[in-house]
């Protein structure tokens, strides 16, 4: 994998903000090499959309077991909602934001210079990636270390009440005023 001296103290910088020193540096360079970078350096160098679906998972789980332990009382309804907000992509890109993931990513020259360091899609997708890397990197408990690191703040302003989305409220709405559940298109 491509990475030259400032971006190897760029990503020994990150992994201080995570807590987490990477035993295997292949993973962590995978996981911040976006597919654009990977298509415009060579064929077959991997990037972190792979990484990313295992971080989604890990993440998911660590996030529903907090949940679990710590609201022993509350509904599967209430504790789904709950888990929904710390994980969606807008709270994955601010967490990526505080960390300044996207300086040590690895992004082709096209998302470059359309912003791509910045972009949500990609800062939530590369944090997530991290999150899968750091998985294989060291297993399950250290993910969760990390993860309610970088969540804690996050998930005690769930404390505050559960917030439902907008599909949410409006299918309670459309089945208690018409008596019937909308259809998506």
């Amino acid at each position: 994998m491509v990475a030259d001296s400032p971006h190897r103290a760029l990503v020994a910088a990150l992994e201080e903000r995570l807590a987490h020193p990477f035993s295997d540096g292949a993973l962590i360079l995978e996981a911040l090499t976006h597919a654009s970078f990977a298509n415009e350096t060579g064929a077959g160098m991997p990037h972190n959309e792979r990484l990313a679906f295992l971080g989604d998972a890990v993440l998911g789980m660590v996030v529903g077991h907090w949940l679990f332990v710590i609201h022993p009382d509350r509904p599967e309804g209430e504790l789904t909602q709950m888990r929904s907000r710390p994980v969606k992509s807008t709270t994955l890109a601010a967490v990526a934001r505080e960390l300044d993931l996207g300086s040590a990513m690895l992004i082709g020259v096209g998302e470059e210079r359309t912003g791509g360091r910045g972009r949500r899609s990609l800062l939530a997708d590369a944090m997530e990636a991290v999150l899968g890397a750091i998985y294989l990197d060291a297993g399950y408990d250290a993910t969760e270390r990390v993860i309610r690191l970088l969540l804690d703040d996050r998930m005690a302003e769930l404390e505050d009440g559960v917030t439902r989305d907008m599909k949410s409220k409006l299918q309670e709405w459309a089945q208690s005023s018409l008596r019937m559940t909308p259809v998506y298109r």
